[in-house]
């Protein structure tokens, strides 16, 4: 289990390769906003945040997602966290946006 101390050197980016891991969360971030643009009928919330990250993939919504996984990933040590697969990225990743934009 990564300490509280462990879990803010990833998110600021002064664990070694924690700018791959967040790159990593980016590009699924990407991705899944590529599936929601392909939903039928994606809720305003879900279609507006598609769109933004699509257009700038902003930074801001970037962090948001690499805290949610982080903290909702906390029983994982850093070394697990930093090797974990780009499956299990992807899941995590489109875990976090359907629970933070319905």
């Amino acid at each position: 289990m990564a300490t509280l101390k462990e879990l803010s050197d990833l998110m600021t980016g002064t664990t070694p390769g924690a700018g791959t891991l967040r790159a990593k969360i980016a590009i699924a971030a990407l991705s899944r906003a590529t599936a929601i643009v392909g939903e039928a009928t994606p809720s305003p919330g879900r279609k507006a945040w598609a769109q933004s990250m699509l257009m700038s993939l902003p930074a801001g919504l970037i962090d948001e997602l690499f805290r949610y996984v982080m903290l909702t990933n906390d029983s994982l040590t850093v070394a697990q966290s930093l090797s974990v697969t780009d499956a299990q990225i992807q899941g995590a990743v489109n875990t976090a946006v359907d629970a933070l934009y319905p």
